[in-house]
C-alpha cells in the first residue's frame, strides 16, 4: 500500500471511529424528584446507574450568579442534590475524573 492509500485507511479508519463514539454517547442531567435534584445518567429515556464516586463536585448558583450551598447525596448508583435555596436555582456545573460508565 503506497501512502495515499494509507492516508485514506487512516482517514476511514478515524471516521468510523468517531460514528461509533457518537452512537455510544451518553447524556447526564439533573431530575427534579421529592425536593432534590437527582443526577441521572444514560441515554435518551433509558437511564443507568453509575459509581457515584465518580463525581467529584456539585455547584448550584442563583439566577444573579451567587453561590449556593449544596448537599451532595449518594444513593444507590445515582447522586442527588439538595440545594439551599430551591427557587433560587438556574443552573449548574458539574466536574467528575471520568465518564458516568468507564
Amino acid at each position: 500500500m503506497d501512502a495515499r492509500g494509507a492516508r485514506k485507511l487512516l482517514v476511514a479508519l478515524g471516521v468510523l471511529l468517531a460514528m461509533v463514539g457518537q452512537a455510544m454517547a451518553h447524556d447526564v442531567w439533573f431530575v427534579p424528584r421529592d425536593g432534590v435534584f437527582a443526577l441521572v445518567y444514560g441515554h435518551g429515556s433509558e437511564t443507568e446507574k453509575y459509581d457515584v464516586k465518580k463525581v467529584k463536585e456539585v455547584r448550584a448558583y442563583s439566577p444573579a450568579g451567587e453561590s449556593l450551598s449544596v448537599q451532595v447525596l449518594e444513593g444507590d448508583g445515582e447522586v442527588s442534590v439538595e440545594l439551599s435555596d430551591p427557587p433560587g436555582f438556574s443552573g449548574c456545573s458539574r466536574s467528575s475524573s471520568t465518564t458516568a460508565s468507564g
